[in-house]
């Protein structure tokens, strides 16, 4: 019996370490998970039932043309969808030129361009917030159904997106509260000049101000005045109709000689949703809070353009 009991005690002695490695095991695979949780969570734009729009990137076998589409979530529990027409010209930011719409994904690749500027692109033309980009194989989503499938690729991560996985999460969850009565398709192509191929503003943003505007934003008399100091002339006045389309109240253009640089100027103290939703969407650019301006403007926020635009929409 003797010979036994160190074998035994050997083996109890052992018995702790083995668990403590399996404790420490446990315990990091915990933290791993809240502090992946937590960035996740962090990434997350989408909080409420706000209106939120997503730019579909409907890839085919030519890389160069590329058509595009607007999904258009309202906080109604109403799905709108906007395929853009493919030769219709659009005019993109600063100097770049002007190009049809299913060519703006190869300018930004080729460029090398953050996909921001594909996104302020498309909502400077349009004027819709748009709040990131999901790519699909789909060449087009003419039914409820279809956008369900594809929220629910993308919230499995089998289809590219930029958005968040939670942002991802919400609108799969959304999509599934939307009854089939609350899909429209709309046609933009009856907005596009046939002889020019340009947008129709004047009819157009006569349909957007009644039908695709932001209520929430509309409502809320949240004003800003647009300063223009690039080289481009007429650049503020493109940029105000856009903000105007999304229900902003653009309080004054102007044109400032000294170039400062591009900055989104907000006034100091909690922002409501319209001013959380105009620096979530100008994330791209740089922000910052100063009351004696927007004091100075009689307005909530000051949206300066720079000839350094182009400088924040570089990868």
């Amino acid at each position: 019996m003797t010979p036994r009991r160190p074998r035994r005690r050997s083996a109890e002695s052992s018995s702790p370490p083995f668990q403590s490695v399996w404790r420490m095991f446990g315990l990091v695979f915990v933290l791993s998970v809240l502090l992946t949780t937590f960035i996740l969570f962090r990434q997350r734009h989408w909080r409420g039932s706000h209106q939120r729009a997503v730019l579909i990137v409907h890839e085919g076998q030519d890389e160069v043309r590329q058509p595009l589409s607007i999904v258009v979530l309202k906080a109604d529990k109403k799905v709108q969808v906007l395929p853009l027409p493919p030769q219709q010209v659009i005019e993109t930011p600063l100097d770049y030129g002007s190009y049809n719409s299913d060519a703006l994904v190869g300018l930004t690749q080729l460029e090398k361009l953050r996909w921001d500027f594909l996104t302020y692109t498309v909502s400077l033309e349009y004027g819709v917030a748009i709040d990131g980009i999901i790519w699909t194989k789909q060449p087009d989503l003419p039914q409820l159904s279809q956008v369900r499938k594809l929220s629910l690729l993308a919230m499995l991560n089998q289809r590219p997106s930029t958005m968040s996985w939670w942002d991802r999460l919400s609108m799969w969850q959304y999509l599934q509260q939307v009854p089939a009565y609350q899909f429209e398709l709309v046609e933009v192509q009856q907005y596009v000049d046939q002889s020019t191929h340009r947008l129709d503003q004047t009819r157009y943003d006569r349909w957007a101000e009644l039908y695709l505007q932001d209520p929430e934003v509309r409502g809320s008399d949240y004003s800003l005045v647009v300063q223009n100091a690039t080289s481009v002339n007429g650049y503020a006045t493109r940029v105000g109709r856009m903000l105007g389309l999304m229900g902003y109240y653009v309080r004054g253009l102007e044109t400032v000689e000294e170039d400062t640089g591009t900055t989104l100027l907000l006034e100091k103290g909690d922002q409501s949703w319209p001013g959380k939703k105009l620096q979530l969407f100008l994330d791209a650019l740089p922000q910052k809070r100063d009351n004696e301006l927007t004091q100075e403007k009689r307005t909530n926020a000051v949206l300066r353009l720079g000839n350094d635009q182009k400088e924040w929409y570089q990868r």
